[in-house]
């Protein structure tokens, strides 16, 4: 076959290409054949020229197609499109061949099995002594070729697959004559059949420390029924003491029994071999590690961090998943393939009241939920002043408390402070204290002004609910300490004793008053250098 094909695209030269399929360099009697003339676009109206040895066709369609290939079809081929040029495409020569009767080729064995070996015999009876070239094909693509004097060659195809189905002929030339006759074989049918020995695996997924049982049978008995088997594991012959004898047993199996198994049974001279089967012996996945960038167990809403799932065994892939307050579905997962931790971005939702996270993992023989010691995260409002975990109707209970507490102390807060702006001096409270009301004291406020330090009394009064503990200045001090505020923080709870009750610290001071006798001591207050209250009663 000569194609000889011009550079550059038909639509870049304007000059028509000529294809041929398929491509092979010779043809028998009876092929089917297929020459299409591209112009390079799509021309609804174009005609086309063929040309047979420089011999005008009564052909004008861009397919040219040879049904049934004969020796009158041998030549060169090309063609023209009747558009602006008339430029002729490349040529293409096709050689057909006859079968001769004293070339002949033989396949064996009948039939041919799946991974067996086909033998191709080509034999020659042409009477003379010339050294010859045999060429074996398949279908049209070459696939050995030989040398010899010898009137027959034959040629092995180790382990054939479904693909080696297809015709086979063999054509012998001489090699003193590289342009003379080529003489070639009818074409010879081969069918590739699947493998009558199967090999089974149980189970299917294989974990460590488990049995594994291979079955190898067959499935024709007169093909290989009574014939003696043999286990492979990755090409290297198993010792199999298993009784049946078809039967190949792994009692605890380990990584090492990894790989690619099959069996074979040799009968007459034959071997029938079954498909290659794969073992992989998994590790199941280990209970994953919950860790974190946090430095302390406490989060704002909004807060962004990192929480990362780690699992030190098990096969990979592992599927690491991130669950949330116990939830039964993971908030998150995501699949590892070459590492063994997954990080996972999280963000507080704005009606967190309190986390639990923990981490589960899966693989193809495991499965392991909620299963991490558990990262409780408390959850306070977006300034840090609140923080609080509790859970279910507790909330609701606390917050009533606390709201009441406040409107209490709101409401006398006010009328002390409007009794102390109508006053022009400060005066003494000398209402009689009770067990819940300790009410008294003359303290002095000192503030450094410029170079001078001006001293100030203030009234101070205490008041001891059971629960609560309030330090109050008077109105005309500035709110220097934060108005003392009605500033909660539950995470600065101090028992303080007076009168044998416990008390919560409003003034947010840096440590609790001391009541010995009269005298009750105010500590330092660490938010406000301008002020150092003292004083006793």
């Amino acid at each position: 076959m000569i194609v000889q094909i011009q550079e550059g695209s038909s639509t870049e030269t304007g000059t028509p290409v000529l294809t041929m399929e398929p491509m092979w360099e010779r043809f028998l009697t009876g092929d089917w054949i297929i020459l299409r003339c591209d112009a390079g676009r799509e021309l609804h109206s174009v005609r086309y020229k063929w040309f047979v040895n420089n011999t005008i066709q009564e052909f004008s369609e861009k397919i040219y197609t040879i049904e049934a290939a004969g020796i009158e079809h041998n030549g060169e081929y090309r063609c023209q499109t009747l558009t602006q040029t008339t430029a002729d495409s490349n040529s293409i020569l096709v050689r057909v061949s006859a079968p001769e009767l004293f070339v002949r080729i033989e396949t064996e064995p009948e039939p041919l099995w799946y991974e067996q070996t086909l033998r191709l015999s080509c034999n020659c009876t042409y009477p003379t002594p010339n050294e010859f070239i045999y060429t074996f094909y398949q279908e049209g693509s070459v696939i050995a070729e030989f040398r010899t004097r010898n009137k027959s060659v034959s040629f092995r195809k180790e382990r054939v697959t479904f693909e080696d189905t297809g015709r086979y002929r063999c054509q012998m030339q001489f090699v003193d004559y590289p342009d003379g006759p080529v003489y070639t074989s009818a074409y010879r049918r081969v069918d590739v059949r699947e493998s009558p020995v199967i090999l089974q695996v149980d189970p299917r997924l294989q974990r460590d420390g488990d049995p594994i049982t291979l079955n190898c049978r067959c499935t024709q008995d007169h093909v290989c029924g009574t014939g003696q088997i043999y286990f492979y594991r990755n090409e290297t012959l198993l010792n199999s003491d298993s009784m049946p004898r078809n039967v190949h047993r792994i009692h605890r199996a380990t990584l090492i029994d990894s790989g690619w198994y099959r069996c074979a049974i040799f009968q007459n001279l034959s071997e029938f071999l079954s498909l290659w089967m794969e073992v992989t012996v998994q590790i199941p996945v280990s209970c994953p590690s919950i860790s974190s960038d946090l430095k302390e167990p406490a989060v704002s809403i909004g807060d962004h961090f990192p929480i990362r799932c780690t699992s030190e065994n098990g096969t990979l892939p592992i599927n690491l998943m991130l669950y949330h307050d116990h939830h039964p579905h993971p908030l998150r997962n995501t699949t590892v393939v070459d590492s063994r931790t997954a990080t996972f971005h999280v963000t507080v939702p704005p009606d967190g009241e309190g986390a639990a996270y923990s981490c589960g993992a899966a693989n193809a023989v495991a499965h392991v939920i909620n299963c991490s010691e558990p990262l409780v995260l408390t959850v306070s409002g977006p300034s840090g002043k609140f923080a609080l975990q509790v859970g279910g109707s507790a909330v609701a209970a606390v917050l009533l408390i606390v709201f009441l507490l406040l409107f209490a102390v709101c409401k006398l807060h006010h009328k002390e402070r409007h009794q102390d702006t109508s006053g022009s001096q400060s005066r003494r409270d000398t209402s009689s204290p009770n067990h819940d009301e300790i009410v008294y004291s003359v303290v002095q406020a000192k503030k450094k002004e410029g170079g001078s330090v001006r001293t100030r009394r203030e009234p101070v009064s205490f008041y001891c609910f059971r629960d609560l503990y309030r330090t109050r200045r008077g109105a005309s001090q500035q709110r220097s300490v934060r108005n003392i505020a009605l500033i909660f923080d539950l995470r600065r709870l101090w028992q303080c004793s007076c009168t044998s009750k416990y008390f919560f610290n409003v003034m947010r001071v840096s440590a609790c008053p001391t009541f010995t006798g009269s005298e009750f001591q105010i500590p330092h207050h660490p938010l406000d250098e301008r002020y150092s209250p003292q004083g006793s009663f």
